[in-house]
């Protein structure tokens, strides 16, 4: 059972089960609000056999576009889409009639809020360019959504738990510093997904929700950017540094890595120290034997960057 969740068979049926899922639940509200039940089942059959369609172009261009860019993890990248897609099986809480319209409402709401978080998270992990450890950071999307989510459906009917609300964030103090603008600019909109629907917008947050990540992957993909997961800090000691010591520790890192950044470099007399934040896809020591090789005699010291950037 656990292999089926991680075929290509079960991201296909989940793709295809969004796109059937919302038209056919659109055909029974209106054939519900016309008040003519003897329709529901051709036009629920007619819903099912456009979304089998679009289902079916919609994975075919996703399975084009992720095989195309090999820098991204695959299989994560699959199990995102497919969480999101599976999250619009909650519409049809809002037409099954045993179900409370209030109670149907808030679990569908809670349900995309997840999905969609869980997309959002996926979506840094890959196409994110910060140097910090992305997949940490974007562990707490979902939580963070579904919190907003929660917060916003128990004080937007109350205009005193609102104002309570305001003061209780009033002495919250975040102590933990946001160094990239791009994990700040993640950190709003996973917010705003809980705002959007904990509100009951659904339709606009989600339809703002995929134009704004459509146009982020977009962004990436156009400027063909190295996507990695793992980042480290580099530090070279060098005694009798060269005077081409930049120029051979730059060659040296782009052997093994396109992507780094200089933090600090001290210089006394013939010696130099040196500080680089890097990202690799293979094992550290491969930087330590290009480092060596074309700095020979110097001290490479390596620690994984975790919790330090």
């Amino acid at each position: 059972m656990k292999i089926f969740f991680a075929t290509p068979r079960f991201y296909a049926l989940a793709i295809i089960t969004s796109f059937i899922s919302p038209l056919a639940v659109s055909q029974v509200m209106w054939a519900l609000s016309k008040g003519r039940i003897h329709e529901i089942l051709p036009r629920v059959a007619g819903a099912a056999a456009v979304g089998l369609l679009i289902g079916w172009a919609y994975y075919a261009l996703c399975s084009f576009f992720i095989r195309k860019n090999q820098a991204i993890n695959q299989k994560e990248t699959w199990k995102g889409l497919a969480l999101f897609h599976l999250s619009f099986l909650a519409s049809w809480l809002y037409v099954l009639p045993f179900i409370p319209a209030r109670f149907g409402d808030f679990f569908a709401a809670l349900i995309f809020t997840a999905g969609t978080s869980k997309l959002l998270a996926m979506v840094y992990q890959e196409f994110g360019t910060s140097l910090s450890n992305r997949v940490r950071f974007a562990g707490n999307f979902v939580v963070l959504a579904c919190t907003t989510m929660l917060v916003i459906s128990v004080v937007k009917t109350s205009l005193a738990l609102s104002l309570g609300l305001v003061g209780a964030l009033s002495i919250v103090r975040f102590r933990t510093a946001i160094k990239d603008p791009e994990e700040l600019a993640f950190l709003f909109l996973n917010i705003a997904l809980g705002l959007g629907f904990g509100s009951g917008q659904v339709a606009y947050t989600m339809i703002g929700f995929i134009g704004i990540i459509l146009a982020f992957v977009w962004s990436r993909a156009k400027k063909n950017v190295m996507l990695f997961q793992q980042s480290y800090l580099a530090q070279i000691s060098l005694p009798e540094a060269p005077l081409d010591f930049d120029a051979l520790l730059e060659k040296a890192v782009l052997s093994v890595s396109p992507r780094f950044e200089i933090k600090r470099i001290d210089e006394s007399g013939s010696t130099v120290d040196a500080t680089l934040l890097v990202e690799l896809n293979g094992p550290p020591t491969k930087l330590i034997r290009a480092i060596k090789d074309l700095l020979p005699g110097s001290r490479v010291s390596i620690t994984h960057a975790q919790g330090l950037v």
